[in-house]
């Protein structure tokens, strides 16, 4: 499944660890935030779950809609700059 899909697993998974670690992310600011999304949440998360318990048994985002969410993004840097 990962070498077939494995771009479509990567964006399934980090969506699925945002979802469960979503209250802590909102408490967070700044380089605080950039550091736990770069690093601690997947380690985190993983340390409390298994990883057959985060894997998404269906695709969470389509791929198809990688382009809206560039687009969204890009607006939304656009907004904070």
């Amino acid at each position: 499944m990962f070498l077939l899909d494995g771009e479509q697993v990567i964006l399934d998974l980090l969506v699925t660890f945002i979802e469960i670690k979503t209250d802590k992310i909102l408490k967070l600011y700044d380089l605080e935030l950039i550091n736990y999304l770069r690093t601690d949440m997947v380690t985190e998360t993983l340390k409390e779950l298994k990883l057959n318990q985060i894997i998404p048994k269906k695709p969470k985002v389509k791929l198809t809609q990688r382009e809206d969410i560039e687009a969204a993004l890009a607006q939304k840097a656009k907004y904070y700059n």
